[in-house]
């Protein structure tokens, strides 16, 4: 079946580039109340959240199939090569607006590759997670990537039991071993299904980020170093490790019996691996959580080990996010290193940047969105696992 286009090209009547289909049916933009994508190195596959008006269109004339194919163009501008995005179809829901006049449809999608959710049993055997896992991806029509040299140190035979890919994929990740590392994999919304480690990531060259609300706006730049730079006019930040120190950050303990002798091991952080300090009270450091897996039989040695550290360093590295609103134009991807310059407020204008604040992030999310009346965003979501000293004061806190 042909794909049904308007007959009028109506993409760029609005304030950006939009294009997109639901199955074979163009969506006129001027319909769009808000799209947003949401891609996070902690979540397997991205997600699409779409609403807009409908006339009946999609409610009376065509159907919703589940996994109907969903693609979209954004850009900023005509003149900038559009993100291309592929999504299928997940769930909907329909709200009645204006005395059955129209309505409002609430769509919600994931990344185009439905063998990701195919339930298979089997087992693979005598292989790492990294083979476990190149394998899956290469089964979904996924592009498998990892950084040059990586590898993890879990041979074993992985066991798929009346579970989907994408639930086997999750159950090997959290229990991938890397010594003194956490292991990642998640999904892009290139199709590239990426197997990384926390500090495998936070080793690259930093790119700069800089706030400035005149070359945010800009739809081109003037010089290759302002290219380069990624631009922002907001940020916001949000620091929960009051809350991951109480329950895990400041140690944990775990205990399991391996058929021959009982295993008791901790594990703790107290420095941080992008800025001066950490988030803790040296005073407090010690153990505030305890796991008894009971028995270890049948994998890798490390296999306990590699599940609670897993837990253990992400928890301690996400903590603390800050959101910064970028230049759509900005080239970027997930485990992007930032090194960030935070402007100081006005009343302390003999310091030109927030000491404190300023410094590297890791991207572990970004967001995409475009709604009506507005312009396409585009948000980095940034991670760190601590903060640095204010240069105002030689006074120091009481975790350094």
């Amino acid at each position: 079946m042909a794909k049904i286009e308007s007959d009028i090209n109506t993409s760029l009547n609005q304030l950006y580039y939009c294009k997109i289909f639901i199955g074979e049916i163009e969506i006129v933009p001027e319909n769009i109340l808000s799209l947003t994508i949401r891609e996070w190195v902690t979540g397997v596959v991205p997600r699409l959240s779409l609403n807009l008006n409908d006339d009946g269109m999609l409610s009376e004339i065509f159907t919703l199939d589940d996994n109907a194919e969903i693609m979209v163009e954004i850009a900023k501008n005509a003149d900038d090569t559009p993100i291309k995005f592929d999504f299928v179809l997940q769930d909907y829901k329909f709200g009645l607006m204006g005395n059955n006049q129209s309505s409002v449809m609430e769509i919600s999608g994931l990344l185009n590759a439905p063998d990701l959710f195919k339930v298979l049993n089997r087992s693979f055997s005598n292989m790492s997670s990294k083979d476990v896992i190149s394998q899956i991806a290469d089964e979904c029509g996924l592009t498998f990537v990892t950084p040059t040299g990586f590898s993890t140190s879990d041979n074993m035979t992985w066991l798929q039991c009346g579970i989907s890919n994408y639930a086997m994929i999750v159950h090997v990740m959290e229990r991938s071993f890397k010594s003194n590392d956490a292991v990642f994999c998640y999904c892009d919304v290139y199709k590239n299904l990426n197997m990384t480690s926390l500090n495998t990531e936070l080793d690259k060259d930093a790119i700069n980020a800089r706030y400035d609300i005149t070359n945010y706006t800009k739809d081109k730049f003037e010089n290759t170093e302002d290219e380069n730079t990624i631009w922002f006019n907001y940020y916001d930040y949000c620091n929960l490790s009051g809350f991951y120190n109480k329950t895990n950050n400041y140690g944990v303990e775990y205990t399991y019996y391996n058929l021959e002798e009982m295993i008791s091991e901790a594990i703790t952080q107290d420095i941080s691996l992008l800025a001066e300090k950490t988030f803790k009270d040296s005073d407090y450091i010690n153990i505030v959580n305890n796991y008894n897996s009971i028995l270890q039989n049948n994998v890798y040695d490390d296999y306990t080990k590699a599940m609670i550290q897993n837990d253990y360093f992400k928890k301690n590295f996400f903590c603390f996010n800050m959101t910064i609103n970028i230049n759509p134009l900005g080239n970027v991807k997930l485990f992007d290193v930032l090194n960030v310059l935070i402007p100081s407020m006005p009343n302390y204008v003999g310091n030109e940047i927030n000491d404190i604040h300023s410094g590297k992030y890791a991207i572990g999310g970004i967001v995409y969105s475009v709604g009506r009346n507005n312009i396409f965003q585009k948000q980095c979501v940034l991670f760190r696992d601590g903060m640095n000293d204010a240069k105002f004061t030689k006074k120091k806190s009481n975790n350094k």
